[in-house]
């Protein structure tokens, strides 16, 4: 089977499952869905599925996966659930402070007039540079899934939050510009700009397959599971 089918196969799989599911519980509840293919260095492609509602966010990777991760937008806590060892790692948002990078970090504007539209919207081509690296392009859909993007933004600046507090521990030969970029001081730079439709890194690309607002799945997919023991960082509860 070719890589194109399986993943058809996969999306499909996904977007059937959550209907299924909350037939069996009795509760649905409607979702912004985002799914995107995920390719990191030395390993294959898979598929990560995010799902937004009011009050939480789901990251999985579709039926097959084992754990998930879940954002409780209202507390900025974020709970990493992992069903093999059952243990959930709890991150509560740790003291802000203000971080300044110690060099330039500055964005491009790539020409990308030719680029077809989706949905009827003209992507836009950023590049993201610590001093003279590049460490990120993204081409993104501006004003497209609200919502989701600004779920994203404050998840993604929970884990900055958390960076910030385990730095010290972190050798140096461990850090780079663009880690430190990309990870602690500019953690939602593409997300600012739009939903990203394809980003590409040195160690990651991925690619926005689907997205849908309005979508029903089970409301028990945003319930943590009981019995698990629990594992904390951050500042405790």
């Amino acid at each position: 089977m070719s890589q194109v089918r399986k993943f058809c196969v996969v999306i499909c799989c996904l977007l059937w499952a959550g209907p299924g599911v909350a037939n069996a519980s009795g509760e649905k509840v409607a979702v912004d869905l985002l799914i995107y293919r995920v390719t990191e260095a030395g390993s294959g492609p898979y598929i990560s599925r995010i799902l937004v509602s009011d009050r939480f966010m789901r990251l999985d990777q579709g039926m097959e996966s084992s754990g998930f991760i879940l954002f409780d937008r209202e507390m900025g806590a974020i709970y990493n659930i992992s069903d093999d060892d059952r243990t959930v790692l709890v991150i509560h948002p740790a003291k802000r402070a203000v971080r300044k990078p110690p060099y330039r970090w500055h964005v491009r504007r790539v020409p990308a007039a030719d680029a077809p539209k989706v949905g009827g919207v003209q992507p836009e081509h950023y590049r993201f540079l610590a001093g003279d690296e590049v460490c990120r392009d993204a081409i993104v859909l501006p004003g497209v899934m609200g919502a989701a993007v600004g779920a994203l933004r404050a998840y993604r600046q929970v884990l900055a939050d958390q960076e910030a507090v385990t730095l010290p521990g972190i050798p140096d030969d461990m850090r780079s510009p663009c880690g430190d970029a990309l990870n602690l001081y500019s953690p939602e730079a593409e997300l600012g700009r739009g939903l990203p439709l394809r980003t590409w890194d040195a160690a990651r690309r991925e690619e926005l397959l689907d997205y849908r607002t309005g979508f029903e799945v089970a409301s028990t997919l945003f319930i943590l599971p009981t019995g698990y023991e629990r594992l904390r960082m951050g500042n405790g509860l």
